[in-house]
């Protein structure tokens, strides 16, 4: 008994021997079409959130999937040290890969963040995005807002 929880102990754990590590599982929801791509995007410091994106730990662009009338898209990011972040969504709906923006710097496409906490008329803050990833999985809902 003690050998397998022993085996049981080492499987979990991290391969540097610390703790096991984290999985965020970002779910989409409210897209307004299956066209293009979802991009997801995970910070850990509020210099670099929301936009700057070469500064991230993780980000990812996924496919849209169609149920019924909906449209989801599922944003997965394995292997997180536990920690703080904060997640920035966007629907890249003409798939260029990037985020598109009027002459105002406005967005043309759809943008979310974790939290659902966007502010009227500027990004959202890391502070106001935040949230604890502990060892396992962590799984969050963030709903589209469109110009």
């Amino acid at each position: 008994m003690r050998i397998a929880l022993f085996a049981l102990a080492l499987a979990l754990a991290a391969p540097d021997g610390g703790a096991p590590p984290a999985t965020l599982r970002v779910k989409v929801r409210g897209l307004r079409s299956n066209s293009g791509q979802v991009g997801c995007t995970v910070f850990d410091t509020a210099d670099a959130f929301p936009t700057k994106a070469d500064k991230a730990v993780a980000k990812v662009l996924v496919p849209i999937t169609r149920s019924g009338n909906t449209f989801d898209a599922v944003c997965e990011f394995p292997q997180l040290p536990a920690g703080t972040y904060a997640v920035s969504v966007m629907h890249d709906e003409n798939g260029n890969g990037k985020m598109d923006f009027n002459f105002l710097h406005m967005p043309k496409e759809g943008y979310g963040a974790s939290r659902d906490h966007l502010p009227m008329m500027s990004p959202p803050s890391f502070d106001d995005c935040k949230l604890p990833i502990g060892p396992g999985l962590t799984e969050i809902d963030v709903h589209m807002t469109y110009p």
